[in-house]
């Protein structure tokens, strides 16, 4: 008993002293002060004619004519009465605003680290460093909330990937199923998107592996069980994702009706965004320097 409460004890000193450094971080939080959030700011306008409804009529409008003159309310505001989304709205409450947001980009990759065998210690190290990255402050600074919360449960899934398929199939597989469930509630796609180029090659580095060691038909077995965990993960969220699916469609992401933009050059006839579109929130090659060396390029910007 006292050997299992000595296991234990370094992880509980990991989750303090994460709730403790995210709570000095954000410390006016607690007086009552808020970040100038662009997106945030936007939200609040956008959302509240629909939260005005639900508030008067106890009912989910599902439109809104405050965007666009007129446009459906489910990628704006909308409350989904699923267990998953009421027990993570519990938990959110007990940590709240940027506090919580930070604490949870912690915990995330402090799974990631303990399913690569990391030892506690180094694990936090790690952790803080992974929540106090400039993207994570830039993200939060910008009230980029749905990204903040969709990568900080990246780190678990990749952990229960790896878990899975290098020591315990069945541990590895929940580990892959709760959090890709958890992943998919943040509902921001397009870090789901990008996730999965990531996933795919852990996977096929992981094929060569086996393929190397003759161990294939392991492969294939564990394969298989992280598949289904993967379908499970899905199902609970899988009715936004369908009505996401139809809705971008009519979108800026869809074929667009009009036959010249503004400056009478003719519309993309693609059903996607252009490549330029995309590249132009891109870094450039010589802007990645500033990951690793501040204003490395690039002038003074501010929110």
């Amino acid at each position: 008993m006292k050997k299992s409460l000595k296991n234990v004890y370094p992880h509980l000193i990991a989750i303090i002293l994460f709730i403790a450094i995210s709570t000095i971080y954000f410390f006016p939080q607690l007086k009552g002060y808020t970040l100038k959030q662009h997106d945030i700011e936007q939200f609040v306008g956008m959302s509240k004619e629909i939260i005005d409804h639900r508030d008067k009529f106890g009912e989910e409008p599902l439109w809104t004519n405050a965007t666009f003159g007129g446009m459906p309310a489910y990628q704006i505001s909308t409350k989904n009465t699923n267990a998953i989304n009421t027990i993570k709205g519990y938990i959110q409450k007990l940590i709240p605003g940027n506090i919580g947001h930070l604490f949870f980009m912690m915990i995330g990759f402090y799974i990631l680290m303990l399913c690569f065998n990391v030892n506690p210690w180094l694990s936090s190290i790690g952790s803080m460093a992974f929540g106090l990255s400039s993207y994570v402050m830039l993200y939060l600074s910008n009230g980029h909330i749905a990204k903040v919360h969709a990568i900080s449960l990246i780190p678990p899934i990749l952990g229960g990937l790896i878990y899975a398929y290098r020591k315990n199939v069945y541990i590895g597989s929940i580990l892959v199923s709760i959090f890709t469930c958890l992943h998919l509630t943040a509902n921001h796609v397009q870090m789901t998107y990008y996730f999965l180029f990531l996933l795919v090659s852990i996977v096929a580095v992981e094929f060569l592996i086996s393929l190397n060691q003759n161990k294939v038909p392991k492969f294939l077995k564990t394969s298989g069980i992280l598949v289904i965990a993967g379908v499970l993960g899905v199902l609970p969220p899988i009715a936004n994702l369908l009505v996401t699916q139809e809705y971008g469609k009519y979108t800026t992401r869809g074929k667009s009706e009009l036959t010249i933009t503004s400056e009478n050059r003719p519309v993309n006839d693609k059903e996607a965004l252009d490549i330029e579109y995309i590249k132009r929130y891109n870094m450039g090659t010589g802007e990645l320097w500033s990951m690793v060396i501040p204003n490395a390029k690039g002038g003074k910007w501010e929110s």
